[in-house]
């Protein structure tokens, strides 16, 4: 599969090919050629999580190409005449860049250059940090839902209102309240926009179920107290700052929803991941047929369009959408799977059906009068109605592919109820278990010899109430439920480390002040990790937890020389597992090594007394005077 920033050096190069066509002939100098570029679906300045699957395909992707080329003699010009021959030059430069497309990468590839925007010489439009909506399509056939195939015929029977409803009569126009045709909502991707009309209703309610359940999906707009509310509340983003009423929207958590070779860089605590999705819903109906079959597939073409979309996410939005279609999950699914303190499996729908279809760019349109880069973007095509043949050629290409596969896609569906949704709802029946605060039963046990000491000191603190205060940034990723005062997490760092530079005044480094509050057990918790572990470097740092129950999170910074941080529990308790990348491990009195900075990890539920020590070595730039 090819990913988008490789179609996009295509059309660089494609560019650059036709420049050098246009101007190279009549230059002695430098050839002209492309200074820079920018591509909406590329993420240079965003997170690598943000990245648009490989081979996802597109239908309105944009770069911005930033070039030279030889000046107009412009004084004798007035600046219409010169815009006009920027166009002439435009179309002629981008009529040799597809030529080179089509000569250089079909069959394999489809590429073609659609629409083009000229910028003023001194615009600082980037395609990527510029664009405030993007928006995708997936084609979604009838036969995944219940009754699908009653469905995919009421429409087959009635395409031809679709098409023209201009066979209605007056009489039922003025019945429908509608004297005009019909005016289409904006769409993306060549689609209209419009919804189907029918005489007759479809004969089953599942396109009202999966609107429904599209909706669900959707960020909820806030009121001005609402948006107070969600500021003050560490788990809940508002998408403050985003063009006119979409800074109302509220952002949600999809980190349940990303590619899961993405791990620890989609963790909740991870700004990333939070978005909105302003739109999901149902823009337009097709229809398709294998080579050789008769039988028409019909095509839903879903759109969403949000802020921005996690590796994924629209793929695993509609997998979701099905399995509660079939009521195979939970009508709330959504909700709960977008809280930033829930780690659960998503079912991911079939490749091949996705592809991004467009993109808006609100602050620069408002600068140009609310007129888009690509205010009619099918018609502003460089030759007539190629956008509209290259769309519908596009989806073609996809569904033929597709419908080859369709006995993959039934065992996909026969999958999702068989074996992906039990696993789903076993894991929701387990979330459910432990927000009733069931009581885990208490294991009580002689700790190990190596241990004694640390615990004694843990324990001494709590029953002398000097247990420190929790830092505000420690404290947004662990659940606060008991608002116990004896509870919490604190550092200490390491005396010895590296001859003590961290404890030595002459270094720039300020010790936390754990160290000089609790100087034994700064002390004690790293000969213990030198006991554990003897073949482990020694660490810096070492958090120190009582009764905290962390939520899904990776680990801040990065690790010195040491990928690996080590965890161990203590103390009379049950439960408390610790959960990483949804692998439970039970820690009491076993210590376990992992990936904190990129796995992402969390506490199960537990019950009773529970320590725990986290030994890692964070990058640290010391000096010593």
């Amino acid at each position: 599969a090819v990913s988008s920033e490789q179609f996009g050096s295509y059309i660089r190069d494609s560019f650059d090919h036709g420049l050098a066509a246009k101007y190279a002939p009549n230059m002695t100098t430098t050839s002209p050629s492309v200074q820079s570029y920018s591509q909406v679906t590329v993420p240079k300045c965003r997170h690598v999580s943000l990245a648009q699957e490989d081979g996802c395909s597109a239908l309105g992707d944009v770069l911005v190409l930033s070039y030279t080329v030889p000046a107009f003699a412009s004084t004798a010009m007035s600046t219409q005449d010169v815009q006009t021959l920027r166009s002439k030059h435009m179309n002629e430069i981008l009529r040799g860049a597809n030529a080179y497309l089509d000569v250089t990468f079909k069959p394999t590839h489809n590429i073609e250059v659609l629409s083009y925007c000229l910028l003023e010489p001194d615009s600082r439009l980037h395609a990527e940090r510029g664009c405030t909506q993007r928006a995708y399509h997936y084609l979604f056939p009838l036969r995944w839902l219940p009754g699908g195939a009653d469905v995919a015929n009421w429409w087959l029977e009635n395409r031809r209102e679709q098409q023209d409803n201009s066979s209605w009569s007056e009489q039922e126009r003025q019945q429908e309240g509608k004297n005009e045709p019909r005016r289409h909502k904006r769409s993306f991707g060549g689609v209209s926009g419009g919804e189907f009309r029918a005489r007759k209703p479809p004969p089953n309610p599942s396109m009202r179920l999966l609107k429904e359940a599209m909706r669900q999906a959707e960020s909820k707009e806030l009121s001005g107290e609402e948006i107070e509310e969600a500021n003050a509340d560490d788990r809940r983003r508002v998408a403050s700052g985003r063009f006119g009423a979409l800074g109302f929207k509220e952002r949600r958590c999809w980190a349940n929803y990303a590619a899961s070779k993405l791990q620890g860089l989609a963790s909740p605590s991870n700004e990333p991941v939070w978005k909105t999705l302003e739109r999901a819903r149902i823009v337009d109906f097709t229809s398709a047929s294998s080579n050789g079959d008769d039988d028409q597939d019909v095509i839903l073409i879903l759109e969403f369009r949000g802020e921005d979309f996690i590796e994924e996410s629209v793929r695993r939005i509609v997998g979701t959408t099905v399995a509660m279609i079939h009521e195979w999950l939970p009508n709330d699914f959504f909700e709960l799977s977008t809280r930033p303190d829930i780690m659960i499996e998503t079912p991911l729908a079939p490749a091949g059906r996705l592809y991004f279809a467009g993109a808006r760019f609100h602050f620069h349109e408002l600068v140009r009068g609310g007129e888009s880069l690509f205010e009619d973007f099918l018609g502003n095509a460089l030759d007539g109605d190629l956008s509209i043949t290259w769309s519908n050629e596009m989806r073609r290409h996809m569904l033929d592919r597709v419908l080859s596969a369709k006995d993959d896609e039934k065992r996909w569906v026969e999958e999702l109820e068989q074996d992906v949704c039990p696993r789903i709802r076993k894991e929701l029946a387990k979330i459910e278990k432990s927000s009733a605060n069931e009581a885990v039963p208490v294991r009580t046990s002689e700790a190990p010899v190596e241990y004694t000491l640390t615990l004694h000191l843990l324990r001494q603190i709590i029953s002398s109430r000097q247990w420190p205060e929790t830092s505000e940034a420690r404290s947004r990723v662990i659940r606060d439920d008991s608002h116990d005062c004896l509870a919490g997490s604190f550092t200490v760092v390491n005396p010895r480390f590296r001859s003590g530079i961290l404890v030595d005044a002459s270094s720039d480094f300020v010790p936390p002040l754990a160290n000089e509050l609790f100087p034994d057990l700064s002390y004690a918790v790293f000969e213990l990790e030198k006991s554990l572990a003897p073949d482990r470097p020694a660490s810096s740092h070492c958090a120190v937890n009582c009764k905290a129950q962390f939520l899904p999170h990776v680990d801040s910074g990065r690790g010195a020389g040491q990928s690996l941080s080590m965890i161990v529990g203590l103390g009379d308790y049950g439960g408390g597992d610790i959960v990483v990348e949804s692998m439970s491990h039970d820690i009491r009195y076993a210590p376990l090594e992992f990936d904190g900075w990129r796995e992402r990890h969390w506490t199960d539920t537990y019950n009773g007394e529970r320590f725990s020590l986290v030994w890692f070595t964070p990058e640290m730039d010391i000096t010593c005077t």
